[in-house]
């Protein structure tokens, strides 16, 4: 699984501050697509080492983490995408993904706090829009 950047954003998951990564080589191809460059396959490897230097660099002067959600923004057809939202619980950290199926696989959504599901319809307007066919959910795990 490749990303393209990583970023700590505000917006996209109400009531948190969300370390994102941007993964690459997304298959959807949706017109109007709000990132394109994702539909590439380009960007670094994740990797759990890779992962860890990333949050780290997202401490504060205390050493407490800076966010307390991942959200991985596409990845959804990457076996490896269940091995991080699986890794992300075990540090302490909710996870989100945004994904522009209409559905997510068993494995996934049972390791998901939240979920952004819809294909970007250009007509209908983005995730904030009152005519948006994108929703978000907060999924609730039983422990």
């Amino acid at each position: 699984m490749k990303y393209l950047t990583e970023q700590i954003v505000f917006q996209e998951i109400p009531t948190e501050i969300s370390l994102a990564f941007e993964i690459t080589n997304c298959p959807r191809r949706c017109p109007g697509c709000h990132t394109p460059e994702l539909q590439c396959d380009c960007g670094e490897v994740l990797t759990i080492q890779k992962f860890d230097q990333i949050c780290e660099k997202y401490t504060s002067y205390d050493g407490k983490y800076l966010f307390g959600c991942v959200l991985f923004l596409g990845g959804e057809q990457h076996q490896e995408l269940t091995d991080f939202l699986e890794y992300c619980h075990k540090k302490g950290f909710k996870t989100a993904l945004y994904t522009g199926a209409n559905s997510v696989d068993l494995s996934v959504l049972k390791n998901l706090d939240y979920v952004k599901l819809g294909e970007y319809n250009e007509a209908l307007g983005a995730l904030g829009q009152p005519t948006t066919n994108q929703v978000l959910f907060q999924v609730y795990r039983i422990k």
